[in-house]
């Protein structure tokens, strides 16, 4: 329903939130919807599974959102957005992630965005908190990653292209960009609005996860076999700035062991790009996963174009 103020029309948004055992993260979410400004939306919770108490959190809101639940087995994030697509009553789908805080003017922002040659609004994403080393967080300050934690396009156009649940559900990757890339190529626009802020709260991963997390670039060949150009566009290698030098100060130092000051000179240089103050202890620790991480991260994509069927050097060095 579209309601019309000021030669604006205001679009009906659904918001779509997947979830999964996040209660307490997913409460900060709400209750930053909340305090929108914009009023003409609703909020659809999709519980993936959870076995904590996300229904409770979502059924305390309802006297203050216009929200719906839905709960599912766990099938993975695509799925869980899929499925709040189907049930949105929106013009507009706005997803969010339960990890994050929107901004007061976020919706606002998405519905000015809009008008008839624009399918989608990516909004900025920042950090709610510094950084460290070992804290995972989206950040996207001027556009071109399209990530599912603060993105919104039109249900016309999401009645027609879906995620790709095709997309390996335990890694939470790459959807966003196979969907925006097909919304992309079949000739809609995709526009950046830096108003539409929303705040990526984190937690400090363990060695496993941050692992797990260079693990999961497998699936990069599968987006590059399905979106060539775009990939070639939007995505570089190696993904990680330093990982090259890594990779190369450590089979250099098999060759001369003194090679091997390089990997202590290397995070020094990442620490100090990435403004991360460390002790000695988190320093020689990032060092090690960054180095293991390096090695793991090349060798993953490196399986997954033997899995997708994917020339490494069409991906890694040629532009089509």
């Amino acid at each position: 329903m579209r309601i019309k103020e000021s030669k604006v029309f205001l679009e009906k948004i659904s918001v779509v939130i997947p979830t999964y055992n996040r209660a307490k993260l997913l409460k900060e979410c709400l209750t930053s919807l909340c305090k929108q400004e914009y009023k003409n939306f609703e909020v659809i919770v999709v519980d993936d599974g959870s076995k904590d108490q996300t229904k409770e959190i979502v059924d305390s809101f309802k006297k203050n959102l216009d929200i719906k639940y839905i709960f599912q087995e766990n099938k993975g994030p695509a799925c869980a957005r899929n499925v709040g697509i189907k049930m949105a009553s929106g013009d507009i789908v706005a997803f969010i992630d339960d990890d994050c805080i929107a901004s007061r003017q976020w919706l606002k922002a998405i519905n000015e965005a809009f008008d008839g040659q624009i399918g989608g609004v990516e909004g900025k994403t920042i950090p709610k908190h510094a950084l460290t080393p070992f804290s995972h967080c989206v950040i996207n300050l001027y556009g071109g990653r399209y990530p599912t934690c603060n993105i919104a396009y039109k249900k016309a156009i999401l009645n027609k292209i879906y995620f790709d649940e095709s997309f390996p559900a335990c890694y939470h990757f790459r959807e966003d960009s196979d969907l925006a890339f097909t919304i992309i190529e079949n000739g809609y626009t995709i526009k950046f609005a830096s108003e539409a802020l929303v705040y990526h709260l984190f937690v400090e991963e363990s060695w496993s996860k941050v692992l797990k997390n260079k693990i999961r670039f497998f699936i990069d060949p599968l987006l590059f076999k399905k979106h060539p150009r775009l990939y070639k566009k939007y995505i570089k290698f190696p993904f990680e700035l330093f990982t090259p030098l890594y990779i190369l100060f450590s089979l250099l130092g098999f060759l001369n062991p003194l090679f091997f000051i390089g990997l202590p000179l290397t995070t020094i240089v990442e620490l100090f790009y990435r403004k991360w103050s460390v002790n000695i202890f988190e320093f020689f620790s990032f060092l090690v996963l960054q180095t293991i991480g390096s090695f793991v991260l090349i060798i993953s994509v490196l399986y997954g174009c033997l899995k997708f069927k994917v020339s490494p050097f069409r991906l890694f060095l040629f532009p089509r």
